[in-house]
């Protein structure tokens, strides 16, 4: 995968940041957007999202809303990301693929459809 960057989030994200868009240019080398949130990676390799979240695709183990950039824990050392309209995907150092959100179409990878059995999508 090569990085996605799309301009309109990080405008965004520079609107809403709490540090100025210079300083997150410099530690975010690819910023993703999906259908109605926002993913950024950080030279570091964790990974940061924001906004809609009724599949999951922020990768917080809920589906609750969030209007600033968080931490996405549980995940670290990726060097890729990509953004599908209701879900998310990281590859790591490691070559291991991680999805998560959405999975309605069995675009998780996984072999499930976690949302078929009422379960909230979580990092797999």
């Amino acid at each position: 995968m090569r990085p996605c960057i799309d301009w309109l989030a990080v405008v965004l994200l520079a609107a809403i940041s709490p540090i100025s868009f210079n300083a997150w240019a410099a530690i975010t080398p690819a910023v993703c957007a999906g259908f109605t949130y926002s993913a950024a990676l950080r030279n570091d390799g964790t990974v940061f999202t924001w906004g809609a979240n009724v599949e999951g695709q922020l990768g917080n183990g809920d589906t609750g809303n969030r209007p600033t950039p968080e931490a996405v824990a549980g995940i670290a050392d990726v060097i890729d990301l990509a953004a599908g309209p209701e879900h998310s995907l990281a590859v790591k150092a490691d070559g291991t693929v991680w999805a998560w959100g959405s999975n309605w179409g069995g675009q998780l990878g996984n072999g499930t459809k976690p949302r078929d059995s009422g379960d909230i999508p979580t990092i797999d």
